[in-house]
């Protein structure tokens, strides 16, 4: 089977050799966060420690979305709400 990737919603994450912050979406998709400004909208003023680093061999588990230009562009409760369980995930 697949290795299960973070919780939508729950935490931004980066991988370790870049400097790209993401946030995840339901199926392991990450969508960039386009500015710091961006990031303190949608997890508030302590973002840059919401942020879990991902070692390199993980980035295959992973596709990639649409960057995050706005706030509106990513409904973090929503998304975290919209995936209770793992299967809601794959």
């Amino acid at each position: 089977g697949s290795n299960v990737t973070y919780r939508p919603g729950e935490k931004m994450v980066k991988f370790q050799s870049v400097d790209t912050v993401y946030a995840v979406e339901q199926g392991g998709v990450l969508r960039a966060i386009a500015s710091e400004e961006v990031a303190e909208a949608l997890y508030g003023e302590d973002w840059n420690q919401q942020i879990d680093d991902i070692e390199d061999g993980f980035f295959g588990n992973y596709s990639f979305g649409d960057a995050i230009e706005s706030a509106e562009d990513y409904d973090v409760d929503g998304i975290y709400a919209g995936t209770a369980s793992l299967d809601e995930n794959f």
